[in-house]
């Protein structure tokens, strides 16, 4: 009989693999967590530290040069880029895409950019 005490005292072998899988599910949700948040705060950190870049970016923005290039220049973002006609993905990976069908830049009319877009980083 008292060895029928001390097993039903004893965890079971089920039991004890479900505490070691959850901790480890845990510690693999907390580590998920903790990248995402690195991730999402890594912009902002870059643009606190980089305050003489935007300041440049800035100057070059309100400059006012003959160019012969169309360029998009954000300076809060630290955007500087070229804008190419129609939206490829040749065109996301070198600059802004242009929609074709928007008015260009410096006429009269809503501009139409693409910029960034996420499926053709993934693709890469």
């Amino acid at each position: 009989m008292a060895e029928e005490a001390d097993k039903s005292n004893s965890p079971s072998r089920a039991r004890f693999l479900a505490y070691v899988g959850a901790n480890i599910a845990g510690a693999v949700l907390i580590l998920v967590g903790v990248s995402l948040l690195f991730w999402v705060a890594r912009p902002y950190v870059t643009l606190y530290f980089s305050s003489s870049s935007i300041q440049a970016l800035e100057v070059k923005a309100k400059a006012e040069p003959i160019r012969t290039e169309n360029r998009i220049i954000i300076p809060d973002v630290l955007v500087d880029m070229p804008i190419n006609e129609g939206f490829t993905k040749e065109a996301s990976e070198t600059g802004a895409g242009h929609v074709i069908d928007s008015a260009k830049p410096g006429e009269n009319g809503n501009v139409i950019l693409a910029g960034h877009n996420y499926a053709y980083f993934v693709q890469g």
